[in-house]
Protein backbone atom coordinates (compact mmCIF):
# COMPACT_ATOMS: atom_id res chain seq x y z
CA UNK A 1 0.00 0.00 0.00
CA UNK A 2 2.13 2.75 -0.83
CA UNK A 3 1.53 6.32 -0.29
CA UNK A 4 2.92 9.66 -0.13
CA UNK A 5 1.60 12.22 2.77
CA UNK A 6 2.50 15.61 1.45
CA UNK A 7 2.23 18.82 3.15
CA UNK A 8 2.93 22.17 0.92
CA UNK A 9 2.69 25.93 1.17
CA UNK A 10 1.86 28.10 -1.82
CA UNK A 11 2.02 31.98 -0.57
CA UNK A 12 2.21 35.48 -2.20
CA UNK A 13 4.08 37.42 0.29
CA UNK A 14 3.78 41.74 -0.53
CA UNK A 15 4.76 44.45 1.03
CA UNK A 16 4.57 48.36 0.14
CA UNK A 17 7.84 50.07 -1.19
CA UNK A 18 8.42 53.20 -1.89
CA UNK A 19 7.21 53.52 -5.07
CA UNK A 20 4.78 50.35 -5.96
CA UNK A 21 4.94 47.48 -3.83
CA UNK A 22 7.74 44.38 -3.56
CA UNK A 23 6.36 40.75 -3.68
CA UNK A 24 7.96 37.20 -3.79
CA UNK A 25 5.90 33.74 -4.13
CA UNK A 26 6.64 30.86 -2.25
CA UNK A 27 5.41 27.45 -3.39
CA UNK A 28 6.92 24.26 -1.75
CA UNK A 29 5.92 20.75 -1.07
CA UNK A 30 7.29 18.35 1.48
CA UNK A 31 6.52 15.24 0.20
CA UNK A 32 7.15 11.85 2.47
CA UNK A 33 6.71 8.80 0.20
CA UNK A 34 6.25 5.18 1.79
CA UNK A 35 6.20 1.70 0.29
CA UNK A 36 4.37 -1.03 0.70
CA UNK A 37 6.30 -3.22 3.45
CA UNK A 38 7.78 -3.65 6.98
CA UNK A 39 11.59 -2.01 6.38
CA UNK A 40 12.02 1.68 7.07
CA UNK A 41 10.06 3.75 4.67
CA UNK A 42 7.10 1.31 4.32
CA UNK A 43 4.43 0.45 5.78
CA UNK A 44 1.56 -2.25 5.91
CA UNK A 45 -1.40 -0.90 8.22
CA UNK A 46 -3.72 2.26 7.94
CA UNK A 47 -6.47 3.28 10.43
CA UNK A 48 -8.90 5.90 9.57
CA UNK A 49 -11.75 7.80 12.07
CA UNK A 50 -13.73 10.81 12.22
CA UNK A 51 -14.72 11.41 15.87
CA UNK A 52 -17.00 13.59 17.90
CA UNK A 53 -15.39 13.95 21.41
CA UNK A 54 -18.63 15.66 24.20
CA UNK A 55 -17.51 18.79 25.76
CA UNK A 56 -15.05 18.52 28.50
CA UNK A 57 -14.25 14.48 26.98
CA UNK A 58 -11.52 12.60 25.86
CA UNK A 59 -11.24 9.70 23.52
CA UNK A 60 -8.25 7.06 23.71
CA UNK A 61 -7.17 5.37 20.24
CA UNK A 62 -5.96 2.04 21.90
CA UNK A 63 -3.49 0.98 19.16
CA UNK A 64 -2.68 -2.49 20.96
CA UNK A 65 -6.84 -2.80 21.38
CA UNK A 66 -9.41 -3.44 19.44
CA UNK A 67 -9.25 -1.26 16.43
CA UNK A 68 -10.25 -2.70 13.14
CA UNK A 69 -9.27 -1.12 9.92
CA UNK A 70 -11.81 -0.45 7.08
CA UNK A 71 -11.55 -3.96 5.70
CA UNK A 72 -12.46 -5.28 9.46
CA UNK A 73 -8.67 -6.29 10.12
CA UNK A 74 -7.28 -5.53 13.39
CA UNK A 75 -4.55 -2.71 13.36
CA UNK A 76 -1.78 -3.43 16.69
CA UNK A 77 1.15 -1.80 14.75
CA UNK A 78 4.48 -2.35 16.25
CA UNK A 79 5.44 0.80 14.87
CA UNK A 80 4.13 4.46 13.88
CA UNK A 81 5.21 5.89 10.72
CA UNK A 82 2.47 8.58 10.37
CA UNK A 83 -0.52 10.40 12.39
CA UNK A 84 -2.72 12.95 11.20
CA UNK A 85 -5.18 14.63 12.86
CA UNK A 86 -7.42 17.55 12.00
CA UNK A 87 -9.99 19.60 13.76
CA UNK A 88 -13.14 21.00 12.04
CA UNK A 89 -12.84 24.60 11.45
CA UNK A 90 -16.55 24.53 12.75
CA UNK A 91 -15.57 23.39 16.30
CA UNK A 92 -15.65 26.14 19.12
CA UNK A 93 -12.89 24.39 21.02
CA UNK A 94 -9.30 22.98 20.42
CA UNK A 95 -8.88 19.00 20.12
CA UNK A 96 -6.19 18.13 22.61
CA UNK A 97 -3.16 15.19 21.05
CA UNK A 98 -1.16 13.77 23.90
CA UNK A 99 -1.09 13.57 27.32
CA UNK A 100 -1.39 10.01 28.45
CA UNK A 101 0.17 8.14 30.93
CA UNK A 102 0.41 4.80 28.34
CA UNK A 103 0.93 7.33 25.46
CA UNK A 104 2.43 6.04 22.04
CA UNK A 105 5.42 8.13 22.17
CA UNK A 106 5.08 10.75 19.48
CA UNK A 107 6.16 13.24 22.30
CA UNK A 108 9.11 13.51 24.08
CA UNK A 109 6.87 13.07 27.33
CA UNK A 110 3.76 11.28 28.27
CA UNK A 111 2.29 14.57 29.51
CA UNK A 112 3.02 16.70 26.33
CA UNK A 113 0.62 17.91 24.33
CA UNK A 114 -0.05 20.21 21.39
CA UNK A 115 -3.86 21.78 20.86
CA UNK A 116 -4.82 21.67 17.44
CA UNK A 117 -7.54 24.51 16.58
CA UNK A 118 -10.67 24.64 15.19
CA UNK A 119 -9.52 24.19 11.25
CA UNK A 120 -6.29 23.18 11.98
CA UNK A 121 -3.98 19.96 11.24
CA UNK A 122 -1.61 18.18 12.78
CA UNK A 123 1.16 16.15 10.83
CA UNK A 124 3.71 13.84 11.71
CA UNK A 125 5.68 11.16 9.58
CA UNK A 126 8.79 8.94 10.52
CA UNK A 127 10.61 7.67 7.33
CA UNK A 128 13.35 5.64 8.89
CA UNK A 129 12.67 3.60 12.05
CA UNK A 130 8.83 4.13 13.29
CA UNK A 131 7.46 5.42 16.52
CA UNK A 132 7.62 2.15 18.72
CA UNK A 133 4.38 1.05 20.04
CA UNK A 134 4.14 -1.01 23.13
CA UNK A 135 1.60 -3.24 24.67
CA UNK A 136 -0.21 -1.78 27.72
CA UNK A 137 2.78 0.97 28.58
CA UNK A 138 3.15 2.88 25.19
CA UNK A 139 -0.10 2.06 23.11
CA UNK A 140 -2.85 4.91 23.93
CA UNK A 141 -3.25 8.20 21.20
CA UNK A 142 -5.42 10.29 23.40
CA UNK A 143 -7.56 13.25 22.19
CA UNK A 144 -9.26 15.52 24.78
CA UNK A 145 -11.52 18.18 24.22
CA UNK A 146 -9.96 21.23 25.76
CA UNK A 147 -13.50 22.93 27.09
CA UNK A 148 -16.75 22.03 28.66
CA UNK A 149 -18.72 24.22 26.11
CA UNK A 150 -19.24 22.21 22.87
CA UNK A 151 -18.51 19.06 21.06
CA UNK A 152 -15.39 18.72 18.99
CA UNK A 153 -15.20 16.81 15.39
CA UNK A 154 -12.26 16.09 13.57
CA UNK A 155 -10.65 13.14 11.82
CA UNK A 156 -7.25 10.79 12.55
CA UNK A 157 -5.27 8.65 10.30
CA UNK A 158 -2.75 6.55 11.76
CA UNK A 159 0.22 4.84 9.11
CA UNK A 160 1.30 1.35 11.16
CA UNK A 161 3.90 -1.07 10.60
CA UNK A 162 3.41 -4.82 11.35
CA UNK A 163 6.87 -5.59 12.33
Amino acid sequence: MPATVTVSISAALAKAADIGEVSAILRNAYPQTFGDGLADGQFDQIYTDTFSIAASGTLNYDLKGSLVDVFGAAFTPAELVGVICYADAANTNNVVLGNDTNAVPIFSAVTASIAIRPGSLFVITASGAGITVTAATGDIVKLTNSAGTTAVTGGIIFLGRSA
